[in-house]
């Protein structure tokens, strides 16, 4: 396999790979299920540059350095909904390709549950948007999805592994 750097970026790198492939090199990401204790799933409504619009998914971030995903998904569930997580609740679900057509991201699944007693505010990344936290029943969000009111991979995805 032959390789060439053709662009780099803050967080990616764009590769032309056996003189054929553009190949995009990201790094490995998170996707956070967290539900409460009254059947609720955590949802945040982020802009998203890429696309030029607001939606609604699942919390998510990019893995740190010497983070696993667990770590990975508590720090950024603090980071973007502004809640904590019950110590003791993680559980990881396993991991996704979501763009195996041009790119070699990770997309981790992590479920865990919150306390909405336990709010401490959110601490979002710069240039990060992030305008509302919601609470949605678990049922209502699986028809959703269903339904494609998502647009979004990782969240779609959730709604499969939400339930388990």
């Amino acid at each position: 396999m032959n390789k060439s750097l053709i662009w780099q970026g803050k967080f990616l790198q764009i590769y032309l790979v056996d003189d054929h492939y553009e190949v995009v090199k990201r790094p490995a990401a998170v996707g956070i299920i967290a539900t409460d204790d009254e059947g609720n799933i955590v949802l945040v409504r982020q802009y998203r540059p890429a696309i030029g619009r607001w939606t609604w998914e699942i919390p998510a971030g990019l893995m740190d350095e010497g983070e696993d995903p667990i770590q990975t998904a508590v720090r950024e569930l603090k980071e973007e909904t502004g809640y904590m997580h019950v110590a003791g609740s993680e559980k990881y679900l396993g991991y996704m390709y979501p763009t195996v057509g041009y790119a070699n991201e990770v997309l981790h699944f992590v479920k865990l549950k919150i306390d909405k007693r336990h709010y401490v505010g959110q601490k979002l990344d710069e240039g990060e948007r992030i305008s509302e936290v919601k609470f949605m029943p678990i049922l209502t969000f699986v028809e959703k999805c269903r339904r494609l009111e998502f647009h979004d991979s990782k969240t779609l995805v959730s709604s499969l592994l939400v339930v388990y």
